[in-house]
């Protein structure tokens, strides 16, 4: 018999939301939601896969990136990230590799 999910155990869950397929249907890019307890908030942060699999690659590693949107050619994918004491803004980053920028 198995131990029975205590409310703490939440902040060992890692949840994926919000898939975008690439142009292609070849990569998926999605936004992990993990809990960070110190903070006592949730993170999100993105991370791109292969559409029939394989080891999920990390994109960004803002506290609150959401939203993913490919571009038609598929190198880039537009997000938002809202940073702690301001509206979301839109950034753009390479999927290649590469810092991502921001837009607005």
């Amino acid at each position: 018999m198995s131990a029975r999910l205590r409310i703490d155990d939440l902040y060992d869950f890692a949840v994926p939301e919000q898939p975008a397929v690439s142009p292609d249907g070849a990569e998926i890019v999605y936004v992990l939601r993990t809990a960070d307890r110190a903070a006592d908030r949730d993170v999100r942060t993105l991370w791109q896969v292969g559409a029939t699999g394989g080891t999920p690659r990390q994109l960004t590693r803002g506290q609150a990136d959401l939203a993913p949107a490919w571009s038609p050619d598929g190198a880039r994918v537009a997000f938002l990230r809202t940073p702690g004491d301001g509206p979301a803004q839109v950034w753009l980053l390479p999927v290649a590799g590469g810092e991502p920028e921001q837009l607005t």
